[in-house]
């Protein structure tokens, strides 16, 4: 990140110009991340400090300067204050998707629902569950790359699935949460209006 100045500079003026491009330009947001999280904690602190003073200066939405981050942080700290900053999470016009699969060995199954994001960005959140014991494991990871789609979560190989059905499914295990005395799992609230809970926050 280059110096400030009271008049910018060329580096500063590109670094603008750089950031402005995240907002519709998949490649260079790709590239933002895979250069994010190669840097250490206090470096990627500072990038952050950075996008928080220059953020105005910007047409771009503070999702698309965000976003790319939080795909690779995975410093409890760093994460909490991206999602700060992120506010509410786009919504794409695309049709969000399933993966499934079953654990023979303990009864159990695993479901993982895609949700598209942003240019090459998705939001997922993964789940272990039975029709009638409910959601035993739930992850939820936003802001994911599309070409990191898991083909194995949890140890179980997952294949494409009909989306309705495995919303279903969802719904049966989170009515035996429900029996139980268990509360919706935390994971699943950004996929709430999925199940009927109300719009997603």
């Amino acid at each position: 990140m280059p110096e400030r100045a009271t008049t910018p500079g060329p580096a500063y003026t590109a670094w603008l110009r750089y950031l402005q491009s995240l907002a519709d330009d998949g490649d260079c947001a790709v590239a933002a991340s895979l250069t994010y999280k190669s840097l250490p904690v206090a470096a990627r602190t500072a990038w952050l400090d950075a996008l928080d003073e220059d953020a105005a200066r910007l047409e771009a939405p503070a999702f698309a300067l965000y976003a790319p981050l939080l795909a690779v942080e995975h410093d409890a700290e760093l994460c909490a204050r991206i999602r700060e900053a992120i506010g509410e999470l786009p919504r794409s016009d695309r049709p969000p998707e399933a993966l499934a699969g079953a654990d023979e060995a303990s009864g159990t199954r695993v479901a993982v629902l895609v949700r598209p994001a942003y240019l090459e960005f998705i939001d997922i959140v993964a789940c272990r569950y039975t029709l009638g014991s409910g959601i035993s494991r739930a992850v939820h990871e936003p802001m994911r790359r599309q070409g990191e789609l898991p083909t194995v979560w949890d140890g179980v190989a997952l294949r494409t699935a009909p989306f309705d059905d495995v919303i279903e499914e969802l719904a049966h295990a989170i009515l035996a949460d429900a029996r139980l005395g268990r509360a919706p799992n935390e994971a699943l609230v950004p996929f709430a209006d999925l199940f009927g809970w109300g719009a997603p926050p």
